[in-house]
This record gives C-alpha cells, sequence and structure tokens, in this order.
C-alpha cells in the first residue's frame, strides 16, 4: 500500500462515465438482449486501462477502475450472488 509522509496521497472512489460501447454491451445484458459476452469482457479491460492511464497520468496516487464493469450498485449484486429474484412493489 502507498503511503506518504510529505502529502496527502490522492484517490478516486465511486463511478467515472462508461464509454457508449460498453454502455450498448451492459444494456443488453441487463436486459437479456443477444450481446458479444467476450466483446463486453475485452472492452471493459481495455476501457480499464485506459482509465487507469489517465488517473496516473493526471496525478492520482491510488486509481480506481471506475466500476466500468458494473452495470449499477443496485444490480451488481445479481452479478456476484445468486438467490435474488425481482418483484413487483406490493407483492409477496
Amino acid at each position: 500500500m502507498k503511503n506518504s509522509s510529505d502529502r496527502i496521497l490522492t484517490t478516486h472512489v465511486g463511478s467515472l462515465a462508461r464509454p457508449p460501447e460498453i454502455l450498448e454491451l451492459m444494456r443488453a445484458r441487463e436486459t437479456r438482449r443477444a450481446h458479444d459476452a467476450e466483446a463486453l469482457a475485452s472492452q471493459v479491460r481495455q476501457s480499464v486501462q485506459t482509465v487507469v492511464q489517465r488517473q496516473v497520468g493526471i496525478g492520482i496516487d491510488v486509481p480506481s477502475d471506475g466500476e466500468f464493469s458494473k452495470t449499477s450498485f443496485s444490480t451488481y449484486v445479481n452479478d456476484r450472488l445468486s438467490g435474488f429474484d425481482a418483484r413487483t412493489p406490493g407483492t409477496r
């Protein structure tokens, strides 16, 4: 882990704007439309590399992935865990 006794280290937490090509593929995946899962994974890897390089280039000490691989905070759990079902409000 980086540390400094000379200055406060900078980082970024949270979502950064995703490139349109990632958004399009993520929307297709989220709505269960046909999409190229390999293309999405490749776009995410490439975009994360680019955004991390940009953060380092402007002096961010601890860069992040910008949450590029996560569709949204509220639906991310569905990508990582099983057993969750969507329900219509007011139903049991």
